[in-house]
């Protein structure tokens, strides 16, 4: 990924940024600002743990383990550009070709020298270069990267090593003016701007001298804002620009006080969040997503992010949950137009069958492979069932937009979306070896978990009523008593809305008069499984979960219960709830 990198940015002139980050957080938000590389340091992780980017030169911690623990857990498995490891060489007993092996092996596309002894004054660096770990290690650890394959950048803070570093092939030299300025963590600037612009117009002299390929990007000191960055380009003819401290410590000293402050105006937030809950409901209805429970607006809410992208998305939960509801809602929520959606059943097709419906046959009509068509969804249900070659063939496509016809050799351009529907997690699906690891590592944060049935029990009412609507077109609503609402609410539901569809289709069928009571909720129920129905629980549980649903009001609690409000009342205390219930 680096060498396509370099190569585009030597064919269009691309101004190149990188991110130093510490944290998978930083590293997703740096890649949506549109980074073109990261680089991950200990210096970064530092700055999330509070403290200055300084401490990196201390020996509170080993560098490069500390780097690899985060880099493999936080960045490279979902990284979509190139992660460069922050390597020191300060350890006499670390294999510079083990680390850079190692780099590789995480998916690392490359290395840097950090933290460095460039950081150090002329007469500690030179006992390190005297005693074999200063920058002359540093640069054979960026030769043996180089000759790994891997990429490298060389962190300096003078003109010299500058020249050694692009003389010794160097892709990327990044010259850094000091620890950043600016903030409550910051350092005061060495330099300000304009000396600041001297120096990069006299360190690319060099380094072009040396080496015209080599890039040159500008780090820290004075620059704390990109009109900062903008001064010095005005004078300069830099590459492009790393940000440490000024894309995560300054940003989040910022974002911090800003969102301490919001919590001074926290009822009027509430009303608009209320209002975005009443839009996401309403919304949410139109296709087919009905309820106003916590569940359902988690779940909305998940669904209207991905909605806003054509993203590949894997949709899991239990059987008869409305996995396929949601797939079709996420295509759905913001389309101002028709959208065709296939649903591809994969335990009706062999494999043949399948690569044949998705990428179509060489010599065949172009139109036979759904994977070319746009504006269109294919929802593949039962991921767990596509073969893992199959599963190969489709991470490709959702990595390079691609795909190769059966017996072709050209490639074809994609167009459609593809979601994944199944029982098992992601995770769980590793884990059982039931997933090819790039299409685990594509469908990384996206997934949805469609909730039971029995964890959103405030939707019983409004999802017996769909399912009236569904059976017998323009059903009247079913008035429910508060007896008959809460042995619904309570009810075990292990079918899901095949259950509620079933239990529905009895109600409508015995009950005549639009007054569904507890006695016909408990014969409909009657109707279903034993295993289906689950303990109740114990008082206090039954108490607490019912003043939940009902904002802590007593009346509105005691009257589903089926008690008065005394009695209530009485049980609270005795059973040790505190709750400052409303009257």
């Amino acid at each position: 990924m680096i060498h396509d990198l370099l190569q585009r940015r030597k064919k269009n002139g691309d101004f190149l940024v990188g991110a130093a980050i510490g944290g998978g957080a930083f590293a997703r938000a740096a890649t949506r600002g549109g980074a073109d590389f990261l680089e991950v340091l200990n210096a970064g992780r530092f700055r999330l743990m509070g403290a200055p980017s300084i401490t990196c030169m201390m020996p509170v911690r080993s560098a490069n383990s500390f780097v690899f623990d985060v880099m493999a857990a936080e960045i490279t498995p979902l990284a979509k550009i190139p992660v460069f490891f922050g390597a020191s060489v300060m350890d006499v007993d670390d294999d510079l070709e083990a680390i850079v092996e190692r780099v590789a092996l995480i998916g690392g596309s490359g290395v840097i020298n950090f933290p460095t002894a460039c950081h150090y004054s002329s007469s500690i660096a030179d006992a390190l270069e005297t005693a074999g770990v200063g920058f002359t290690r540093e640069l054979r650890l960026l030769r043996i990267a180089r000759a790994r394959g891997l990429g490298a950048i060389a962190h300096v803070t003078t003109g010299e090593q500058a020249r050694r570093a692009a003389a010794e092939g160097v892709e990327i030299v990044c010259f850094n003016y000091g620890w950043n300025a600016g903030g409550v963590g910051g350092v005061t600037a060495a330099h300000n701007l304009m000396e600041a612009a001297a120096i990069s117009v006299e360190v690319r002299r060099v380094i072009r001298l040396a080496n015209p390929k080599t890039l040159l990007m500008l780090e820290g000191g004075p620059i704390k804002t990109a009109e900062d960055l903008k001064q010095i380009l005005a004078v300069s003819q830099a590459d492009g620009y790393i940000g440490g401290s000024t894309f995560d410590r300054l940003a989040i000293e910022d974002a911090i006080t800003n969102q301490t402050l919001t919590f001074k105006d926290a009822a009027r937030s509430l009303r608009q969040d209320r209002t975005r809950e009443q839009d996401l409901f309403r919304r949410g209805s139109a296709v087919g997503l009905v309820g106003t429970s916590k569940a359902l607006l988690s779940l909305l809410e998940r669904v209207d992010v991905l909605s806003r992208s054509a993203v590949a998305v894997i949709v899991t939960g239990e059987a008869a949950s409305g996995r396929q509801r949601v797939a079709e809602a996420i295509v759905r929520l913001h389309s101002a137009r028709a959208h065709d959606i296939t649903t591809l059943h994969c335990d009706e097709y062999t494999p043949a069958q399948l690569i044949a419906r998705l990428f179509g046959k060489e010599g065949g009509d172009a139109r036979s492979a759904l994977l070319s068509r746009n504006d269109l969804t294919i929802i593949l249900r039962g991921l767990e069932l596509i073969p893992i070659r199959v599963q190969r063939r489709l991470a490709f496509y959702l990595e390079q937009g691609a795909f190769r016809p059966a017996g072709a050799r050209r490639q074809q351009i994609g167009q459609a979306r593809l979601m994944f529907i199944a029982e098992s997690s992601l995770e769980d699906l590793q884990a059982r070896a039931r997933i090819h690891h790039n299409l685990a590592r594509q469908l990384a944060g996206v997934e949805v978990t469609v909730p039971s049935v029995r964890d959103r029990g405030e939707d019983v009412e409004d999802l017996l009523t769909q399912a009236f609507e569904e059976l017998r077109e323009r059903a009247p609503r079913p008035q429910f008593s508060p007896a008959a609402l809460r042995r619904l609410r309570l009810h075990g539901w292990v079918g899901n809305l095949a259950e509620v569809s079933s239990v529905a289709a009895h109600l409508l069928a015995e009950v005549k008069d639009g007054r569904v009571s507890e006695s016909d909720v408990a014969v409909a129920l009657e109707q279903e499984p034993s295993s289906n129905r689950r303990p109740i629980g114990n008082e206090r549980d039954i108490i607490l979960d019912a003043l939940w649903r009902h904002s802590f009001h007593r009346g509105r609690t005691a009257q589903f219960l089926g008690v008065s409000r005394k009695t209530l009342y009485n049980k609270i205390v005795r059973l040790g709830i505190n709750q400052a219930a409303k009257s």
